[in-house]
């Protein structure tokens, strides 16, 4: 890296801004390693160069560069760059930097545009340097068609071993199997029990909530070392892998840009491997708990996933990991009743009351009052956007200062005062101070290195105005006078709701980290709803906690 060679012009009256973004697209070992020394080299030269400040190390840890939407640190620094905090980006290479063409020209322009630089070790060139133009374009199509070429070759091959039967059985996830010591699929008979058992129950007329009650009061954990729940048991009844069978392609990646994972509705073939493992369940109890399934289906009129114009609840996703009981510190989970000739009713329930009352304190609220509820708050919030992002900004700026800066202060006049105290034994000889001296400087290395690694994250976290900028931006993708929640990502503005009585919600925006929330909330944005619940009227009362 001693061969930098940057246009970026050195103003008379400051230092140059220059960090670093380091990226590796595995959590392979050598890959760790190689990161680790990035950053060490990295952090050596922008110190060493007298006129550059050091703005941070971005990283970005077992993440593809094919596209920037998920690389928080990425991102982070061009907001950073592109706010003036930054002048110069050193990176290792143009794949590092990116692998899509698209992304990087914009990036490239858009930092042009406020005379930001990147330089690129590898290819030895400066994206100040317009003469590269061509090189760059050329070096970002090379990086790209290789990703391509690469998802291509793998995608051939896990096509051509499915058609020949060739699968790799998820054991991990699968309660009943495990592999020999010559990697041959094997029942394990202490689990494999508990999954006959839950389908001999089935079969026999028990309630999906009477063997989930019936597991749990046993003691047997699921495959995850987990409580039973409804959902874990409808996965167990209906996955073909524990008759014997396999069926391949359930879901297809799109492609190696964007890395979203599509339900397979008939747009791939699909490969069922029968009897390619051994069974736990037999075929006729497995054919008799599929029947079952198939009348409830029908006699409750239930869509599911593969019917014509079935449209996912709201329930069932948005509201997964959304509710949290302040009494017990368990989640919310959605329990759907059915009735004969009527609507199901959907309401939020504490996980402790799934199946007898254990959380006295906590009450359930209907999903059809929540969703009016969300969508009254989000309405608020989009209607006194200024007023939200000033609130937003105050608390985190608030939590910033009060945070790392104050443990990097601490750190500092540790290492000083240790310095001092090395300084007045300096001209000491003695065994006894060389002893202590030896003890000193091992002391201020640690503590530097310490030091070295608050202020990069320091450098390199979101700032305040960043923070609030990022969740306004969300809220502008929200519609105006929202009337219906379908198709809305509400949980990017609105991260948890703190059920604290059916009649009172509270709403967690910022950080969706719940460990340490007051007892009490000082809420704002605050308003209330009125609903009924079969003759009586009530009134809901909720607002905004900003979790730092």
């Amino acid at each position: 890296m001693e061969h930098i060679k940057s246009l970026h012009k050195i103003p008379y009256d400051r230092k140059l801004n220059v960090c670093a973004y380091t990226r590796v697209s595995s959590n392979k070992d050598e890959q760790e390693a190689s990161l680790e020394e990035q950053i060490d080299v990295y952090t050596s030269i922008i110190l060493n160069n007298p006129n550059w400040n050091f703005a941070g190390i971005y990283t970005d840890d077992g993440i593809s560069g094919t596209t920037k939407e998920k690389r928080t640190s990425f991102n982070i620094m061009l907001s950073k760059a592109l706010q003036g905090q930054i002048d110069i980006i050193l990176v290792k290479s143009i794949s590092r930097f990116a692998r899509n063409v698209i992304d990087l020209l914009t990036t490239i322009q858009e930092l042009r545009e406020k005379e930001i630089e990147v330089y690129f070790e590898r290819e030895n060139f400066s994206s100040l340097d317009y003469k590269c133009d061509m090189m760059l374009t050329c070096y970002a199509k090379f990086a790209e068609e290789e990703s391509l070429s690469i998802s291509k070759n793998c995608n051939w091959r896990i096509q051509k071993n499915m058609e020949n039967g060739i699968y790799h059985l998820p054991i991990s996830h699968l309660l009943g199997y495990r592999y020999d010591e010559n990697k041959n699929v094997i029942i394990y008979e202490p689990e494999a029990k508990w999954v006959r058992k839950i389908y001999q129950m089935y079969v026999e007329g028990y309630s999906i909530t009477d063997i989930c009650n019936f597991l749990n009061n046993h003691n047997v954990k699921t495959v995850m070392k987990k409580e039973w729940t409804s959902t874990s048991i409808r996965n167990i009844l209906i996955n073909e892998k524990y008759v014997g069978d396999c069926l391949l392609q359930k879901t297809f990646v799109e492609n190696s840009l964007t890395h979203r994972k599509i339900t397979n509705k008939g747009e791939k073939a699909q490969y069922l491997i029968q009897n390619g493992h051994p069974a736990i369940v037999d075929r006729a109890l497995w054919n008799a708990a599929q029947e079952k399934r198939k009348n409830y289906i029908k006699k409750y009129n239930i869509k599911t996933s593969k019917d014509d114009g079935y449209k996912k609840p709201i329930g069932n996703s948005l509201f997964t990991r959304f509710g949290y009981c302040p009494y017990c510190q368990k989640n919310y989970i959605l329990k759907t009743s059915y009735y004969d000739y009527r609507e199901p009713i959907k309401k939020l329930i504490c996980i402790s009351n799934k199946n007898t009352t254990l959380c006295h304190e906590s009450e359930s609220i209907f999903i059809t009052t929540l969703e009016k509820v969300i969508i009254k708050q989000l309405n608020i919030l989009s209607s006194n956007q200024f007023s939200f992002k000033t609130a937003l900004t105050k608390a985190f700026r608030e939590d910033e200062e009060s945070n790392s800066k104050e443990k990097l202060k601490a750190l500092e006049s540790e290492v000083s005062s240790l310095r001092m105290q090395y300084e007045k034994l300096s001209s000491s000889d003695s065994e006894f101070h060389n002893a202590i001296k030896d003890e000193l400087i091992q002391e201020i290395t640690e503590l530097t290195n310490q030091k070295n690694i608050l202020q990069n994250k320091i450098l390199t976290m979101e700032t305040a105005e960043e923070k609030a900028n990022e969740i306004i931006r969300d809220l502008k993708k929200i519609p105006q006078n929202l009337e219906s929640l379908e198709n809305i990502n509400f949980k990017s503005i609105l991260k948890r709701l703190i059920v604290i009585s059916r009649n009172q919600l509270v709403f967690i925006v910022g950080s969706n980290d719940i460990s340490n929330l007051p007892k009490t909330f000082h809420t704002i944005f605050n308003s209330t709803l009125e609903h009924r619940i079969r003759k009586t009227y009530y009134t809901c009362e909720f607002g905004i906690y900003v979790n730092k």
